[in-house]
């Protein structure tokens, strides 16, 4: 949707968009679907981001998505976006060794760990938060979810920590 921000997958209202089905359901497979009718249809019927009462979200991403520049970190920001959007609370943990990393996105306060160079691939910050920052985060928001996504060691003590207080885990 041009203009909203939020990229093609969502209207204005922050309602679910999707691309014309086939007969069987799947996308693009059934060629009986009108190709002169570009309009988009509506799947089912997602209500407006404010109308369900925002949600807890402690994210934990490695690498930070913040001053690693990637499609990953732009994936990362537009999904802050859109929980900001939706009025969402969300707290922030990753590994980062660059001086001066950001406090903060949008309204939504970054702590950093201490972490490593990857030395097969030292573009990304790995840790695997000795300084138990993420137990910290989940302890003290007590959050309805924690987001934990990382190609390296940080989901282990996150996910240890998400398990240990019985809080949903994605």
């Amino acid at each position: 949707v041009e203009g909203a921000g939020l990229g093609p997958d969502f209207d204005d209202d922050g309602r679910g968009i999707a691309p014309p089905q086939g007969e069987d359901g799947d996308v693009g497979a059934d060629t009986d679907v009108a190709q002169s009718d570009t309009k988009e249809l509506v799947l089912e019927e997602i209500p407006p981001l404010k109308e369900t009462p925002p949600i807890k979200v402690a994210l934990v991403v490695e690498p930070t998505p913040f001053t690693h520049v990637s499609g990953y970190s732009n994936r990362y920001q537009e999904m802050l976006k859109f929980l900001d959007k939706a009025g969402d609370i969300v707290e922030i943990v990753c590994p980062d060794d660059k001086p001066n990393p950001p406090k903060s996105f949008l309204s939504y306060p970054i702590t950093y760990t201490k972490g490593f160079r990857f030395s097969l691939y030292n573009h990304i910050c790995l840790s695997v938060d000795h300084q138990f920052e993420a137990y910290k985060m989940i302890r003290r928001i007590a959050p309805d979810v924690v987001h934990v996504t990382t190609p390296g060691f940080i989901a282990v003590p996150s996910t240890i920590t998400a398990k240990l207080q019985n809080v949903p885990l994605v």
